[in-house]
């Protein structure tokens, strides 16, 4: 597995649901979270802070229970961003360095959905 998902988080949840469980979990992130990251930008793009922070606390609750940390600090910045009403070119940034901290999070999370974690 890459760096991107936390080793320690991974083999907590094997424990506790089993392989199997694990590869759901992150079968079902991978069919979400595209869809997020996308409305994230979105809304960054247009200047909506209540709709980029909605999108990235979404996000970011799947990334913490695979251990995603990267990714789930990027969306907490833009969370709290989008929370303080931060201007769109703000949230773009903020946006732009959770589309970069989803590529390697990604790759991860097809590895163990496909049981090579």
């Amino acid at each position: 597995m890459s760096g991107a998902l936390d080793e320690a988080t991974v083999a907590a949840l094997e424990r506790d649901l089993g392989p199997d469980g694990v590869r759901a979990i992150a079968r079902t992130m991978l069919d979400a979270a595209p869809a997020d990251v996308r409305t994230l930008a979105d809304a960054a793009e247009q200047g909506d802070a209540d709709a980029a922070a909605r999108a990235a606390h979404r996000l970011r609750s799947g990334c913490l229970m695979l251990g995603a940390r990267a990714l789930a600090d990027a969306c907490a910045a833009l969370e709290a961003a989008g929370k303080a009403g931060a201007p769109g070119e703000e949230l773009a940034q903020a946006a732009g360095r959770v589309a970069a901290a989803w590529e390697p999070a990604r790759a991860a999370l097809e590895q163990c959905a496909a049981g090579s974690a």
